[in-house]
């Protein structure tokens, strides 16, 4: 992935956590089919990631300055060490680096 939003990133931070409980009780049902950003990046993550190099911005974006908007750097930033914390979980090489 080269650049995405912190709402597709949440997305796909929750269906990697669904997978994984997932992964442990067969009686859930789990999908990562859909077309949207959120499926296919969990999807690629969970079934193509050996290897996860995220290279995290700090910059803030002005997009996201408005106050009616619950978007701020903490919550991509939590967001980059839950899925950090998925994927080794997943037996995945993670390298994050902070830019």
């Amino acid at each position: 992935m080269v650049t995405e939003g912190v709402l597709t990133l949440s997305k796909a931070v929750e269906k990697i956590k669904r997978y994984i409980d997932t992964s442990s009780k067969a009686d859930k049902i789990f999908n990562i089919k859909g077309t949207d950003g959120a499926s296919l990046l969990a999807k690629a993550l969970i079934e193509d990631c050996t290897h996860l190099n995220l290279w995290v911005g700090k910059a803030v974006n002005p997009a996201h300055q408005n106050p009616d908007l619950p978007i701020d750097l903490s919550i991509k930033l939590k967001e980059i060490e839950e899925l950090e914390k998925l994927m080794r979980k997943l037996g995945k090489e993670v390298k994050v680096t902070y830019v």
